[in-house]
């Protein structure tokens, strides 16, 4: 404790007042010191008054040689102490010190009350571009007569079909294996219960059979493969589009959502397994984890969630080893990327930038599918990562919560919500926990049901799609019958495009194209199975 000049000396006065000779009333003088002793004490310092203590008073002797003779018996048992629980771990088995050190390194499940991510004033963005506003979509979509379909869906998809034995049957599903639904009397009966039909399935089969053909010798794909920028697209083949792993990992989420992998003896298990090795042999790894971004700079988050999410599912689905290794690498990079400054992500990893960019919705959502796909994989993820994300998820809420932006409030030029934001917001609110009571998100869904698909943005289509999904009841019938027929009717039926989707109007569909619509198209067909609805309560019971 530092000690002002005047305090000090005030303390030390008094220390020599208590020093000074006889003065009235004092000690008889042949009760005084004699000269050497006052001379000896002249050597020691001036004790305070009583109640008074100097700031150079020691502490006695007695107790100072007490308290050195316990700190070196201390020192010597701590010593003892860590000499023996290495040897421990030495014969210890290999799975008990694994089990020991993941629970010392799991962190608090009771976050400390400090934010741990603190929400600043946001630097202004002068580099990156903003996308430019969803085009709203005012005219109908004109109906196409769909011409009778006597299918047996298990001959287009083999991953359909049901074992006789097993008619009438009931099973039973568990909503935390989120991936349990994608093959067999499962996704049969999941697809009928939740409101596919034999058109929807029928567009799905013809469209991984597209996509199976862009597939490129070294088993990747790339989105500047494909499409007919000419007719849609003045900036023709981008950067943007000049992703491998991207579209590799876009492509790979669309077979396994119907339930294709690259250990089943389905028609794409070639393609599947070709897709995989792609990914698994142009990944980098660092000190940060797994990075799948390919060299692609401006879109490199969205490239690293979509390879995550991909490498997880796999692992899941297949119980693939060495893919758990590429799943965890991939996530783990995502934790090393997270911004500090508001808990989000944006195109590039915080720690490749001396001043953080502002994070954004769209890209935060991707990252977030990323780490609750591993967990469904029984990949562990810092609970950090999640209380960032809710961080972030605040900042960039309007309508207190039923609507999001683009960007943080918080941030420059951040503008009001966007309909795609706030559907990827309210679809990542439901994962971070919040449930069919809360009034905020009745009211984001209610807004979202409203507004309708919009056959223009396939982004918008793919997130709302799965929020109502998991919403249910009324409001997922009457958007489901919509949007399947949407997408039934406009899907490509003749010409060298045939079983794909031609990208519309959106910011979003125009810089993806076409490979990216359909498979964002694809995946948003194969909702009824590709995920198991959060809002069941308990087991889901399907009849088949």
């Amino acid at each position: 404790m530092s000690v002002s000049a005047s305090d000090g000396s005030a303390v030390l006065e008094r220390g020599r007042a208590a020093s000074r000779g006889p003065q009235a009333g004092s000690a008889p003088a042949a009760a005084r010191p004699s000269k050497a002793a006052a001379s000896k004490a002249a050597k020691q310092p001036a004790a305070a008054p009583s109640g008074v203590r100097s700031v150079l008073d020691e502490e006695p002797p007695a107790r100072r040689s007490l308290v050195e003779y316990l700190g070196v018996w201390g020192f010597a048992v701590l010593v003892h102490v860590v000499v023996l629980l290495a040897l421990s771990f030495i014969v210890m088995p290999s799975d008990v010190r694994e089990q020991i050190f993941s629970i010392l390194g799991e962190p608090s499940e009771e976050p400390d009350d400090a934010p741990i991510f603190e929400a600043v004033e946001m630097p202004e963005l002068t580099e990156m571009e903003e996308p430019s506003e969803v085009t709203d979509v005012t005219s109908e979509v004109e109906a196409e007569v769909m011409s009778e379909m006597p299918l047996d869906m298990s001959d287009a998809d083999p991953t359909m079909a049901l074992d006789p034995e097993a008619a009438g049957a009931t099973l039973n599903l568990d909503p935390g294996q989120i991936t349990e639904g994608r093959s067999g009397a499962a996704k049969q009966a999941l697809l009928e219960k939740y409101g596919g039909n034999a058109a929807s399935e029928q567009a799905v089969a013809t469209a991984l059979k597209w996509i199976a053909e862009q597939q490129r010798p070294d088993g990747s794909w790339n989105f500047n493969d494909v499409g007919d920028e000419e007719a849609f697209d003045e900036m023709g083949k981008t950067e943007v589009r000049d992703a491998p792993t991207g579209a590799t990992a876009a492509a790979l989420l669309a077979f396994l959502g119907a339930g294709h992998t690259h250990t089943d003896d389905g028609p794409y298990k070639e393609s599947v397994g070709k897709g995989i090795n792609y990914l698994l042999q142009n990944v980098r790894v660092g000190p940060a984890g797994g990075d799948y971004r390919g060299g692609v700079k401006q879109s490199g988050m969205y490239i690293q969630g979509l390879a995550a999410i991909a490498l997880a599912e796999a692992h899941g689905m297949t119980n693939d080893r060495r893919l758990r290794q590429a799943a965890e690498a991939g996530v783990n990079f995502i934790v090393s990327a997270q911004s500090p400054v508001d808990g989000g992500w944006r195109y590039t990893p915080a720690f490749e930038r001396s001043t953080p960019e502002v994070s954004d919705t769209s890209v935060v959502g991707w990252q977030l599918m990323a780490l609750k796909s591993a967990q469904a994989a029984k990949i562990r993820i810092n609970k950090r990562a999640f209380l960032g994300v809710n961080t972030f998820l605040d900042l960039a809420s309007h309508n207190d919560g039923a609507q999001y932006g683009y960007l943080p409030k918080t941030a420059d030029g951040a503008g009001g919500s966007r309909p795609p934001m706030d559907a990827v917001g309210l679809l990542c609110r439901m994962y971070m926990g919040w449930d069919e009571t809360d009034k905020r998100l009745e009211k984001g869904v209610e807004l979202l049901a409203k507004r309708g698909p919009n056959r223009n943005d396939s982004y918008y289509g793919y997130y709302a799609t799965q929020v109502l999904h998991h919403w249910g009841g009324k409001k997922w019938e009457e958007w489901n019958a919509v949007q399947r027929d949407q997408l039934v009717g406009t899907q490509e039926k003749s010409g060298k495009f045939a079983g794909s989707w031609k990208p519309g109007g959106s910011h979003n569909d125009k810089a993806g194209g076409r490979l990216w619509v359909t498979c964002l198209s694809v995946m948003t067909l194969e909702v009824y199975y590709r995920h198991l609805p959060l809002y069941e309560r308990g087991d889901i019971k399907v009849e088949f």
